[in-house]
């Protein structure tokens, strides 16, 4: 099924592919909603976060189509709610990369924050991550 004519001119290309993936897996259907009300559902997690040049990878996720919903702590998986995730680099020592001095990670509510240790190979899982959680 095309999904096309559901998002807006301003969505990130980002955005759209996965929320596009979520929709292949039956998202819409398993929570009970139209595919262009998930959308706006997606769209609005999906601006509850920002990067930044520490936090750099933004992805949509959604615990109804996960392969792996235990992956995630249980505050993101008992809501059953879409969720923002933010994904930063960690060095050897567990030091962010490009973090500056003094550097402060962002604080949005219900957002999952991750660690992808630097030097992982492409194609690392959300099993591959060290999970950090908000707050």
């Amino acid at each position: 099924m095309s999904f096309e004519t559901l998002f807006n001119a301003d969505d990130e290309t980002a955005f759209v592919q996965l929320a596009t993936q979520q929709l292949d897996k039956s998202a819409a259907t398993n929570r009970g909603i139209s595919p262009g009300e998930y959308i706006s559902l997606a769209r609005e997690v999906w601006r509850s976060c920002t990067t930044d040049q520490v936090y750099a990878i933004k992805l949509l996720m959604d615990p109804v189509v996960a392969e792996n919903p235990a992956d995630f702590p249980d505050e993101y998986t008992r809501s059953g709610r879409p969720f923002c995730a933010l994904i930063a680099r960690i060095g050897h020592n567990g030091e962010l990369i490009d973090a500056p001095p003094g550097y402060v990670r962002p604080s949005f509510p219900g957002v999952y924050y991750a660690h992808l240790p630097f030097g992982s190979p492409s194609g690392s899982s959300t099993a591959d991550f060290q999970k950090k959680q908000d707050g």
